[in-house]
């Protein structure tokens, strides 16, 4: 990509030597591409942090759902993910992006967002939380969610 932009990292580091996997990638990034590991973010804390950023970047191989994709919308943060969700609608709704999850696409629309109109990016903003309202309505996707959070009860033990 050409933009110059600051990606934050947020999550657990889970695997060790993955994260030093990442770390060599990190620095062998051009200087207008800056990157931090920010650390986990409180349950309670995600829509303050979401709220502070202007695109949110999820190039997942694969989700059931992403209810992450989810939260950012519902705070107006545009979304770039892969098209291996079931988020496949964005670009059509204005909130972003579901594409092939490989580098050119990703950088292509990354510096897409980047030269955003403030007019644009408000637009953006505001196509997202219609979006997440729209889902919200959307008596089949209660319907997924309340199948979900029952089975996962249930693997859980609860």
């Amino acid at each position: 990509m050409k933009a110059h932009v600051v990606f934050d990292i947020y999550g657990p580091k889970e695997d060790e030597s993955y994260w030093v996997e990442c770390q060599k990638l990190i620095d062998e990034l051009p200087p207008h591409v800056s990157v931090a590991y920010r650390g986990e973010v409180a349950h309670q804390d995600i829509a303050s942090v979401f709220a502070c950023y202007d695109l949110f970047l999820f190039p997942t191989l694969g989700e059931n759902y992403g209810h992450v994709i989810f939260e950012a919308m519902s705070v107006g943060l545009p979304v770039l993910t892969s098209d291996q969700t079931p988020w496949n609608d964005l670009r059509e709704a204005g909130a972003g992006w579901a594409i092939a999850p490989d580098p050119s696409s990703i950088a292509t629309c990354i510096d897409e967002a980047a030269h955003w109109t403030l007019a644009e990016q408000s637009a953006a903003r505001a196509a997202c939380t219609r979006y997440a309202e729209l889902v919200l309505q959307d008596s089949q996707s209660i319907e997924q969610n309340r199948k979900l959070l029952f089975a996962a009860a249930r693997i859980g033990g609860g």
